[in-house]
């Protein structure tokens, strides 16, 4: 997006292009113009207690039929999220909200619930450097390796469909990963039954010599 931006402006300084106020250039195969496919649908969990989650979520959804946002707890049923979005910004952990999502936080982790991790980077929507949350969230959080995993970076302004883009896509790819998993899991219990069988065949033939 960077040299798009760059090559834009080079060109409107040219005669050519002159009269233009913008020009719609696009690379080719760049990530914000390709169409991510869900293999199952995906729900997310924007939690009351995580200022501005509900906002971000609204934005990841929209114009994907395979995502979707609830705002219910996945303890207390309704509709059951896929995934929890906890989105990093300057709120995050702030006060008694801050304590109630740790807490679901903890839960979620225990349930195996997978997480999906939005910074915000425009200072103006209340963004903030990534090290603030090493001094706010709770260390037992830290410890157990919360940010171990990826949190995307949710930059404004024209970079802000890629920020959106990839984490659709990582969202995407980790719904084909369990996919794979599970395939795979299945594939080892068939050989496990089949291997069982094959040896309960045999005791029968040495019993009937």
């Amino acid at each position: 997006m960077s040299l798009q931006l760059l090559s834009e402006q080079l060109l409107l300084s040219c005669p050519s292009y002159a009269p233009a106020k913008s020009l719609p250039l696009y690379v080719p195969g760049e990530v914000s113009l390709q169409r991510i496919k869900f293999s199952s649908p995906v729900v997310l969990y924007a939690s009351k207690n995580n200022p501005g989650a509900a906002a971000a979520a609204a934005m990841l959804v929209e114009g994907v039929d395979a995502l979707s946002v609830t705002e219910v707890p996945p303890a207390l049923g309704g509709v059951a999220a896929t995934h929890f979005l906890l989105y990093l910004a300057h709120e995050t952990y702030v006060g008694e909200a801050g304590d109630a999502l740790a807490e679901e936080l903890r839960e979620a982790r225990a349930n195996h619930l997978p997480l999906v991790m939005l910074h915000e980077n425009d200072m103006d929507n209340g963004g903030c450097e990534f090290a603030r949350f090493f001094e706010t969230t709770p260390q037992d959080l830290i410890a157990g390796g919360l940010y171990t995993a990826l949190a995307f970076a949710n930059y404004p302004g024209p970079f802000r469909p890629i920020s959106i883009a990839l984490t659709q896509k990582y969202i995407a790819d980790g719904l084909a990963g369990m996919a794979q998993m599970r395939a795979v899991g299945r594939l080892k219990r068939q050989g496990s039954v089949i291997m069982r069988r094959e040896k309960t065949n045999k005791k029968e033939d040495l019993s009937g010599v």
